[in-house]
């Protein structure tokens, strides 16, 4: 009857026999995916004529290869085909069910993923609208539709290496469940090809590039990225003493202010151009600094020149992160890898600096390779980073200079959140659109979750540290925790310095939470206590090592006070000796040249056992509060175990197996406590996080969702005074740099600054919009915002401002 698709059939059926069933299971047979829109119900059809295939129907449709509208009266007069593949074969029935919002059927991700494959593709992707899987589908469709496609000639590039894992699994679960439906063993070879698939963020692509091709622009293969944090410092000195020797007019500008001011300030200037990619020593565009009278500016602009000299100089085969943006600066770069990529696809592209918009231009101009960006204007919250929200509007710009096809499409239907609960929040926006400048809210997102329920914003007073406060918490705690569900309840913050405020609250009063702040890995007290160890395996022999050691879990000893106050230094090191004796203590120390140092780490932990000790000071400390104590206890343990596991797989990966020198380990841990933060904390599996309040900042938060959402503080001014503040215009070819620096009494600022400072303000502000709808659009069922604290005005310095001219709660 049909030619059969390769990869998706959406068909019309007014009446259904048992040929067309056995058809559509020949389809899902054949890897096709079948949405059949139905007059009547299909499982009862199914029942009738076809029981025997029931168990198979019920696969594909977990499968996601299988789609169901049943009671589509009226739709067409007999069945009809409506389209295979990317040909709409009755445009009229296409445009009806387009045209139906209340459609289950998703017509503008159908449209994507089938679209044809003679252009690059902008995606505007609202909240919650199920881009991943758009993404990933649109892969398979290419796979399947063109013998040529291959994933080894894809690549995908994420914003995190967390997004990178997630995509790459969900490729592989996908590919699974064809190979479930269909059995055809060319699934399986899919799934290998695509585990050799590139998906990688934008720094992990920049290096495979300069690594495969970078002799191009004398970059040698298998470059290293490392952080220069303590180079950078030494940088910025050799770059003040040579102002000094050979400048030294301008140096007396900063004469009387302390050395290490000076160095700070300047320090802090040079790492938000490195932020915005911007190499001040460019040979592709220029670096202007501006100026002002008091030439603060020369002195910017020489002290910084030099400081990158002078990196640059003792870098030798290593890189920072910052290097690898810069030097896809370099077109060079890319004639050599023209074959190795004909794809590109894009995810969170919103989040793209200027340097990294023109890269992705500029490489697939140069290599042919088609493009693909997936993101949100509305979402774009990392201008802290370089990324602006223009950056759509920039691609654009950028690819039709080089007369390279365009088109658009958006995803508005959103499969998070509750269909008027979303309603409200949309409202809100709208009204936040009309208000501020930098904030465009064009493509309204909705939902058809749970239409018939009634649900709304719940806006609440939580005053900080109230009785009425702490019960809120523990009772949504209680009730979810009786809720069948797998729910999860999260409290979201703009700031890291808001959310361990939080934690503290939580811990003084029983509410078991679960804090995530980004980077704290190497803060986190699992590794503080290894380390306090390491040292005291090193030497015991000071005072402080010997205190700080026995307070850990390895030892936990209660120590006598009034002891350490009463007793003189030799009174007081025997008295700590005598309980480290108790714990052998020696011994261990003695075994340290005796045996690998891995192996005594190993030996100490199975015998000390730190992990049971911590569980047991965590359950006393919690009974103070009475309240919840087990759960907070185990919680926090488990956390600490995970972290502790994670720290020695760290160190083993970082020493070979023979390595014997424990001062290797000593340096190693110092010296990633005082400058690594790029590894999050490790949570336990969702599985246990049901108990417990979900913590973390908007910009964390972001690509995830919650059950509930609770915003406790909504008061934060936008606007606040900063000791040194960077303000960033490209024109063409020349990048200005605006600046202010405060020392001492003093402030200085170029004519850049007082420029660009009022629509700086502006930019503030629309962002800080974007950011309260990234936060309220991580709901599912219930957003909670805190009514308490300052009044909402007419102004716009804060999230209850914006939310206060929508609504009339304050």
């Amino acid at each position: 009857m049909f030619e059969m698709p390769k990869y998706a059939l959406l068909i019309y059926y007014k009446e259904l026999l048992e040929e067309n069933i056995n058809h559509i299971a020949e389809c899902l047979r054949q890897g096709v995916i079948v949405h059949l829109f139905y007059k009547e119900i299909f499982k009862e059809k199914l029942n009738k004529l076809n029981e025997e295939n029931t168990e198979f129907f019920e696969l594909a449709l977990k499968s996601n290869l299988f789609y169901i509208y049943d009671k589509q009266e009226n739709l067409w007069d007999d069945n009809v085909v409506i389209a295979e593949d990317d040909k709409i074969i009755n445009e009229k029935l296409y445009e009806i069910i387009c045209n139906d919002e209340n459609s289950e059927f998703n017509h503008h991700q159908y449209d994507i993923i089938t679209a044809k494959e003679n252009s690059n593709y902008i995606i505007v992707s609202g909240a919650g609208t199920g881009k991943t899987t758009t993404m990933i589908n649109r892969l398979i469709y290419l796979k399947k539709t063109n013998p040529k496609f291959t994933f080894e000639k894809a690549a995908l590039i994420t914003f995190t290496n967390k997004a990178s894992r997630e995509m790459r699994e969900r490729l592989l679960v996908i590919l699974e469940k064809y190979y479930n439906v269909t059995k055809n063993p060319e699934y399986l070879d899919m799934m290998d090809e695509a585990a050799r698939c590139t998906i990688t963020t934008i720094h992990g692509f920049s290096k495979k590039l300069i690594n495969e091709f970078g002799k191009s622009i004398n970059l040698n293969k298998n470059i290293k990225v490392k952080s220069f944090k303590y180079q950078r410092k030494k940088a910025i000195t050799s770059g003040l003493d040579y102002l000094y020797k050979n400048h030294r007019e301008v140096y007396e500008v900063i004469k009387y202010y302390p050395l290490y001011d000076v160095e700070a300030k300047l320090l802090s200037i040079w790492e938000k151009l490195d932020n915005y990619s911007v190499d001040v020593n460019s040979i592709n565009y220029k670096v202007d600094f501006g100026d002002d009278e008091k030439r603060f500016s020369e002195l910017v602009k020489i002290v910084i020149k030099k400081a990158q000299e002078y990196l640059e100089s003792n870098k030798d085969y290593e890189v920072e992160i910052a290097d690898l943006m810069k030097k896809l600066a370099y077109k060079e770069l890319f004639y050599d890898a023209q074959n190795k990529y004909n794809f590109i696809m894009v995810d969170e592209f919103q989040d793209s600096d200027n340097i990294q918009i023109d890269f992705v231009a500029n490489f697939c101009h140069i290599t042919k390779a088609k493009l693909l960006v997936v993101g949100d204007e509305k979402q774009s919250i990392y201008r802290f980073r370089g990324a602006e929200h223009t950056s759509f509007y920039r691609l654009k710009e950028k690819l039709n200079s080089y007369n390279m096809t365009v088109k658009e499409f958006s995803m508005v239907r959103n499969y998070r959140t509750d269909s008027n609960l979303l309603k409200e929040i949309n409202d809100i926006f709208v009204y936040i659109d009309e208000k501020v400048s930098k904030f465009n809210y064009n493509d309204h997102i909705y939902s058809l979750v749970n239409r018939d329920k009634e649900s709304k914003i719940n806006y609440i007073s939580l005053a900080d540290e109230y009785q009425e406060t702490v019960d809120f918490y523990l009772d949504l705690l209680e009730e979810n925790k009786n809720n069948e569900e797998n729910s999860f309840i999260s409290v979201l913050f703009r700031s890291n310095n808001d959310l361990k405020e939080f934690k503290k609250f939580c811990d003084k009063s029983g509410i078991p939470c679960r804090v995530d702040i980004a980077g704290e890995f190497y803060r986190h007290e699992a590794v503080r206590d290894f380390y306090i160890m390491i040292k005291a395996l090193v030497d015991s022999n000071f005072n402080n090592i010997m205190y700080s050691f026995i307070g850990t879990p390895y030892i936990n000893k209660e120590i006598n006070k009034e002891s350490i106050l009463c007793e003189d230094s030799n009174q007081l090191s025997n008295y700590l000796k005598k309980i480290l004796e108790e714990k052998k203590w020696g011994m261990y120390q003695n075994q340290v040249k005796e045996i690998n140092i891995l192996e005594l780490i190993d030996k100490i932990i199975l015998e000390l056992k730190p992990i049971r000790n911590y569980y047991s000071r965590e359950l006393l400390k919690a009974k103070i509060n009475k309240k919840n104590y087990k759960d907070i206890a185990y919680a926090k343990t488990l956390e600490y175990k995970i972290n502790l596991e994670h720290l020695l797989y760290l160190i083993r990966d970082n020493f070979s197996d023979n390595i014997s020198s424990i001062f290797s380990v000593e340096e190693f841990l110092k010296l990633k406590i005082s400058t690594d933060n790029t590894i999050d904390i490790r949570k336990p599996e969702s599985i246990y996080e049901k108990n417990f309040l979900q913590c973390s900042t908007v910009h964390k938060a972001k690509g995830l969702e919650y059950d509930y959402v609770i915003m406790p503080k909504l008061t934060n001014p936008f606007i606040t005074g900063k000791a040194v503040d960077v303000i960033l215009r490209s024109d063409e070819d020349i990048a200005k740099v605006g600046f202010k620096v405060k020392l001492g009494d003093d402030e200085y600022k170029n004519s850049y600054y007082s420029d660009y400072l009022k629509d700086e303000k502006s930019e503030i502000i629309g962002e800080e919009a974007r950011l309260l709808y990234v936060a309220m659009t991580r709901c599912k069922r219930k957003l909670f915002l805190n009514a308490a604290g300052v009044i909402g005005t007419e102004g716009q310095n804060n999230w209850k401002s914006l939310i206060g001219g929508a609504k009339s709660y304050v």
